[in-house]
């Protein structure tokens, strides 16, 4: 009994298997009938039309395609340019930000030095600017050094520490090198100014130095102390910058640049000054550069 319930449920899935091959066959008889009614019933110029139609955007989509490889290859290049650009921009710009770091660096050393040496000082790191006050240096309406008993003490001190800082950044010697052991980026000053200026008071009379006005008497109290400067510190007439030309130079303001207002006893003091300015040398553009660091082989 049990057997005869074996092969009864083993008939009863082969049965089950062929009528679904069966069914599955008959779907695709089926479709393949409907695929050649299909085919059968569409014109022969509608179907070739079709068909050319089909061709036609195949060759047009094939155009836009060539035509979007060549923009690729041309925005590629374009792109390689502008990224060639950056890079000398980047580094015309990165000489620029390494000379400025060098002239602060500079000025904060000379300040900080000149204080630890009793010597009244301010720094304007901006303007590249140290500012020795005038009342310190001369007597009023006077450009002799030798009338205020320490004045000279202070030049000798102002030429040593000047010296002695600016010493890599300039060019030394006959060999007019750049030292690169504490120098590396080659940034170098191109002029010291002694600057001098007064208050606006007026010159009422004919000076001993024979100065007839401010414009005069802030000229000679800046060649003044540049004189003694280098006679305290002969070295410094012979620094150069890249043009050849000596580093340390004397410029006069009279009132014409105050730091303050003329109005009170304090601004005229503040106005009455030294001022000690430096520029850093900039080459014009990314091919003089190139010609500099190449002349005193920078990397």
């Amino acid at each position: 009994m049990r057997n005869q319930h074996t092969e009864e449920n083993y008939f009863v899935s082969m049965t089950d298997m062929m009528v679904g091959v069966l069914f599955i066959f008959i779907i695709m008889v089926a479709f393949f009938a409907f695929q050649i009614q299909t085919e059968d019933s569409i014109p022969k110029p509608v179907h070739e039309k079709k068909v050319q139609e089909l061709n036609t955007e195949i060759t047009d989509l094939e155009n836009l395609v060539e035509q979007l490889r060549k923009k690729v290859t041309e925005l590629e290049t374009e792109i390689q340019r502008l990224l060639n650009l950056l890079s000398v921009a980047n580094e015309y710009e990165k000489y620029s930000i390494e000379s400025t770091k060098t002239r602060e660096t500079v000025i904060l050393k000379i300040q900080s030095r000149l204080k630890d040496q009793g010597i009244e000082a301010t720094a304007n790191v901006a303007q590249g600017v140290i500012t020795i006050p005038g009342d310190t240096l001369f007597a009023s309406a006077s450009s002799d050094l030798g009338k205020l008993p320490t004045a000279f003490e202070r030049i000798s001190k102002l030429s040593n520490v000047i010296d002695e800082e600016i010493k890599c950044f300039v060019l030394v010697g006959k060999s007019q090198q750049i030292e690169k052991a504490c120098n590396p980026s080659g940034t170098l000053v191109e002029t010291i100014f002694i600057e001098g200026h007064t208050d606006s008071i007026p010159v009422s009379r004919v000076l001993e130095d024979g100065s007839q006005n401010n414009l005069e008497l802030s000229a000679r109290r800046a060649t003044n102390s540049y004189e003694a400067m280098v006679n305290f510190q002969p070295s410094l007439i012979t620094y150069k910058n890249p043009f050849a030309q000596q580093v340390l130079s004397v410029s006069a303001f009279g009132d014409q640049r105050p730091l303050a207002t003329n109005g009170t006893r304090e601004g005229r003091e503040k106005n009455r000054r030294i001022d000690i300015r430096f520029l850093m040398f900039m080459p014009a553009n990314q091919a003089e550069l190139e010609s500099f660091k190449k002349k005193f082989g920078i990397e």
